[in-house]
């Protein structure tokens, strides 16, 4: 989404995780792998992604600087508040949460906090469900141009269709294929988690669930002319295997 929006070059993935990161490469998206142990900053982000010289950078620098003054400051009223007669803390509790407060490791907004709990597979689901949903739509946009009749299509423009719609009139176009498509039907596994009966998380389709939706994506794609769905097939099936 931010990679269409603001263009190649502006948009990066950080991510620890070597399957997402498999799928983002797969995509043309740049990947910054923070390190597994220590601690790691914003600057680090930026260091990585416009380098050492970029006046981000420095931006960082001096805002670090700047909160100096202020950290010292928080110190020594932890220090004054949490320690008694020679130097014994009556709380050792309250020192340490001064130190995760200094701390300059990344703050996650709470509605961020969803997001960083979603596994791969959740993750990889919601990918080729947009992936998917936004094909689909442009397929019987295509299918439908050149002879549309205003009684056989939805009182919704094509662009606004579901994934489900845009099936329903791709199998109207081409007969025979929906027979060809086995559990779970691809409207069904392209909805949106609980959305829709039977609709669920990546996590909780099974691995045969998952081949078969591919499979009968692939299907659907073919039957319409679809080129180069292999490649990005076969990285989520390398997913899933995993």
């Amino acid at each position: 989404h931010f990679q269409r929006r603001f263009g190649a070059g502006h948009t990066f993935l950080c991510s620890a995780d070597n399957n997402l990161g498999i799928i983002a490469n797969a995509q043309g998206l740049p990947i910054i792998t923070p390190p597994r142990r220590g601690r790691w900053t914003s600057r680090d982000i930026a260091k990585s992604a416009y380098g050492m010289e970029s006046p981000v950078v420095a931006v960082f620098s001096s805002s670090n600087l700047a909160q100096q003054p202020a950290q010292q400051q928080r110190r020594q009223d932890a220090k004054s508040n949490s320690t008694g007669v020679a130097g014994v803390a009556e709380n050792p509790a309250a020192v340490k949460a001064v130190q995760v407060e200094e701390t300059d490791s990344m703050l996650i907004d709470d509605e961020d906090a969803d997001a960083l709990e979603e596994t791969p597979l959740n993750v990889l689901h919601d990918d080729v469900r947009e992936f998917f949903t936004r094909l689909l739509v442009d397929l019987a946009g295509r299918v439908g141009a050149s002879g549309i009749r205003p009684e056989d299509v939805s009182v919704h423009a094509p662009a606004t269709w579901s994934a489900a719609e845009a099936l329903d009139y791709l199998y109207d176009h081409c007969k025979g294929i929906k027979k060809e498509m086995r559990s779970p039907a691809p409207e069904v596994f392209l909805s949106k988690r609980y959305s829709a009966r039977g609709a669920r998380t990546g996590q909780e389709w099974s691995p045969a669930d998952w081949r078969v939706g591919l499979e009968n994506l692939n299907i659907v794609g073919a039957a319409f002319g679809v080129k180069d769905l292999q490649a990005y097939l076969a990285v989520a099936l390398q997913t899933i295997r995993r």
